[in-house]
């Protein structure tokens, strides 16, 4: 229902461990050499300063990030996948 910038900020903000680490990787990943965003960006202030194109690869690049951190958790803690959906 929310956008990127707004689940990003959401994460950022949050006072959770878990929360500041999920932002924190997801941002690597957008900001990193090759990535949609600059190396070294910070992830919220590209998204604001950057085009209509760029920020639909990001959404597009952190969903494909998230559905594979979602497998990897689901490998490194196996458990009753079905509570998790």
């Amino acid at each position: 229902m929310n956008g990127l910038g707004q689940a990003l900020a959401t994460e950022h903000s949050a006072s959770e461990q878990a929360h500041k680490e999920l932002y924190t990787s997801i941002q690597g990943w957008l900001c990193r050499r090759g990535g949609v965003y600059g190396e070294g960006e910070d992830a919220l202030g590209a998204i604001t300063q950057s085009g209509e194109r760029d920020y639909l690869r990001a959404q597009f690049e952190a969903l494909a990030w998230l559905e594979w951190h979602k497998r990897a958790c689901r490998a490194i803690f196996p458990g009753d996948e079905e509570a998790d959906e």
